[in-house]
């Protein structure tokens, strides 16, 4: 699924309140920038069945722009963030 540009600065600015570094762990580039779709991993019920119908964790992608390497930041982890107001870092939902 491709990001919408809403999207993408929603979750540019998660990554940035969870202190998510833009320095590559691999080349030491200043270079990981968002990529514009999600990957969608299949979670496995136990190790011993392969089953692609149970549940799928989303995840976003950065790449680094100098050594092309991946980093993956699962966006279950990142949802308290996406549901906060992150101007002030307090939920911008009645439930919390």
């Amino acid at each position: 699924m491709a990001l919408d540009a809403t999207t993408k600065a929603t979750l540019e600015a998660a990554l940035v309140a969870a202190a998510a570094t833009t320095i590559c762990p691999i080349c030491g580039t200043d270079g990981l920038e968002l990529l514009p779709g999600v990957l969608l991993i299949p979670l496995q019920p136990d190790a011993k069945e392969l089953s692609l119908a149970g549940a799928q964790s989303p995840m976003c992608l950065r790449g680094c722009r100098n050594c092309g390497y991946v980093a993956m930041h699962c966006m279950g982890i990142l949802d308290p963030w996406l549901k906060r107001d992150l101007r002030t870092n307090t939920p911008d939902h009645p439930w919390d």
